[in-house]
């Protein structure tokens, strides 16, 4: 019973958030929300980030990913129209990182599966070239979509007010940045620090406090240790994921590879290691001991 209310939070949640923010872009396009003060309101929260006057990101919509894997293994009724209102918003924030997390988690779980080989190879294959082509090619597409909405006359102005961090369409300035931490992380590892790290609150120039790639902040500041930590809570989700009992309930699937969408997630945009992400890891390694009981 828990686990059933645990996960119908999950899934009507994610739906609610779908169908909330898709009818915000709706209202924003169509001039009924004016821009402007959507963003003047937004904004001080830094929890919002934007794409030209067309659409937003929020740091929450994390859950709408979560929430698809949970309609997708537990699939509750009118599921597919469910995932289909969910994988539309998921399309409309504009966000690689998520496309990507999700196309790795569902080759994961083809690999796992015990579907027959030969339906397994070209769908692993379809899912692995994809990524690899999201990886190379995403960056010209978002580019493309950014130069045709910076030329609508909704964009022309009001876009040059952005700050370029909260610019979601400015994929170049994201990429960039990325690579400038990765760059200062290196120029700043020593054979000490590569062990335990510089410590907690120790930044870079380009990011002081807090980088958008989890491993590459753990490395940074604590160290090969920090992600052997990390690592160790990986391990024991998938040993309760592995177990006998729990290996083919719907509620465990749901949860564990949730929990790795998160971790795959992390390698583009912190989450296993701020509250939003850390808080789904740690309430799926409870579940996940539930559903190893024998009473479960």
């Amino acid at each position: 019973s828990l686990l059933i209310n645990i996960s119908k939070l999950f899934i009507y949640g994610s739906l609610f958030l779908s169908i909330a923010y898709l009818i915000t872009v709706i209202l924003i396009n169509g001039g009924i929300i004016p821009f402007k003060k959507f963003y003047a309101l937004t904004s001080p929260t830094e929890e919002f980030f934007y794409r030209g006057e067309l659409a937003f990101f929020y740091k929450g919509f994390i859950f709408l990913s979560i929430g698809l894997i949970f309609v997708y293994f537990i699939k509750p009724r009118y599921w597919v129209i469910m995932t289909s209102i969910i994988i539309f918003a998921i399309i409309l924030t504009f966000t690689r990182g998520f496309i990507f997390a999700l196309l790795l988690t569902a080759f994961t779980y083809l690999l796992l599966s015990s579907l027959p080989l030969k339906v397994r190879l070209p769908i692993l294959f379809a899912l692995l070239t994809a990524a690899i082509a999201l990886v190379y090619y995403g960056n010209n597409i978002y580019s493309n979509v950014s130069r045709i909405i910076s030329k609508t006359e909704l964009n022309s102005c009001f876009t040059r007010q952005f700050e370029p961090d909260k610019l979601l369409g400015n994929r170049e300035f994201s990429d960039n940045e990325r690579k400038k931490q990765l760059n200062q992380v290196l120029e700043r590892t020593t054979i000490t620090s590569a062990f335990i790290g510089h410590g907690f609150g120790v930044g870079v120039p380009v990011r002081p406090v807090h980088m958008e790639v989890s491993y590459l902040e753990i490395f940074h500041k604590q160290g090969l240790l920090g992600l052997l930590f990390w690592g160790a809570i990986f391990f024991m989700l998938t040993k309760k994921f592995l177990d006998s009992k729990s290996y083919q309930s719907p509620f465990s699937k749901a949860f564990y590879f949730s929990s790795l969408f998160i971790f795959f997630q992390s390698a583009t945009n912190q989450y296993f290691n701020n509250p939003i992400g850390m808080s789904f890891i740690l309430l799926a390694l409870v579940c996940l001991e539930l559903t190893s009981k024998k009473d479960a």
